[in-house]
């Protein structure tokens, strides 16, 4: 990262996940070697710096962080935007930048957009769409652990290290979670290659469960699971009569009825239709 920051004649913006502490600090390492200041974008983004430097877990030299006002103020060569929208997300900072919709940064020619982040499976589309778009504004954009700087590799533990873990714990009953089915069957198999009894590994779908009793574990019913719709501004104030009827909705549908009404004598207007043969059907 830090070849990169010296290579780049621009400003540099950098996306990557808010919850990365360590590749954050990365960032301020590389920015004070290359004596660049640091704005920092996204309310999650924002979040989690101010709370890791209060706790101690992000060191950050005094000086160095600047408002988002400031970026366009300051020489080019001498500012990072460090923000949010790795994966795409639509109103994520990064992905508005690269539509030209954010209110404080703009992408210019010649501008360094680093992507330190992979793809989760099914935000490809998303991520791919945000770099066609930096592209389109100039800008050099760095992504994917193909790349040739190589800036990012998998925040995951790799199989070696997954068994490692297993090793140390040795457990008698074995939940691979975090994932898409096809990555919970292979951690699965990295369970049975250790040791771990079959039967004793469970592969479980969102809503299902697991039952322990008497020290024996078991596959056992499931529960309602999946997306909550809320009505409001508050997830708390929600009640069942609301959910009951969004639920209704997702799965019967609505039908919206449109009349026209004149307004000279407040009757309904005739309806013309474009496809007269399928409205006498």
């Amino acid at each position: 990262m830090e070849a990169i920051f010296r290579k780049a004649t621009q400003r540099i913006v950098i996306a990557t996940f808010a919850s990365n502490v360590h590749r954050i600090q990365q960032v301020f390492n590389a920015a004070m070697a290359t004596r660049r200041k640091i704005a920092v974008v996204g309310r999650s983004m924002v979040n989690v710096v101010t709370i890791a430097s209060e706790l101690g877990y992000l060191n950050i030299p005094e000086g160095m962080l600047i408002e988002p006002e400031e970026v366009n103020k300051m020489a080019a060569d001498r500012v990072v935007v460090l923000c949010t929208g790795s994966q795409g997300e639509p109103m994520s900072a990064l992905t508005r930048m690269a539509r030209s919709t954010h209110r404080k940064v703009d992408i210019l020619p010649g501008d360094t957009v680093i992507i330190a982040a992979t793809p989760i499976p099914g935000n490809e589309r998303y991520v791919g769409r945000t770099v066609d778009e930096l592209f389109r504004l100039g800008a050099n954009v760095i992504y994917g652990p193909g790349s040739v700087s190589r800036v990012h590799v998998s925040g995951h533990g790799s199989q070696e290290e997954l068994k490692l873990m297993l090793n140390l714990i040795r457990p008698k009953y074995f939940i691979p979670i975090h994932g898409e089915y096809r990555m919970l069957h292979h951690h699965a198999k990295l369970g049975e290659s250790i040791g771990i009894e079959k039967d004793n590994i469970f592969i479980i779908d969102n809503g299902d469960t697991v039952e322990f009793q008497g020290g024996v574990a078991r596959k056992s019913g499931k529960v309602p699971a999946g997306n909550v719709l809320i009505d409001g501004l508050g997830v708390g104030d929600v009640g069942n009569i609301v959910l009951r009827d969004r639920k209704l909705l997702s799965q019967d549908g609505i039908l919206v009825v449109v009349v026209t009404l004149s307004k000279q004598d407040g009757k309904i207007c005739p309806v013309r239709t474009l496809f007269p043969a399928a409205s006498s059907m």
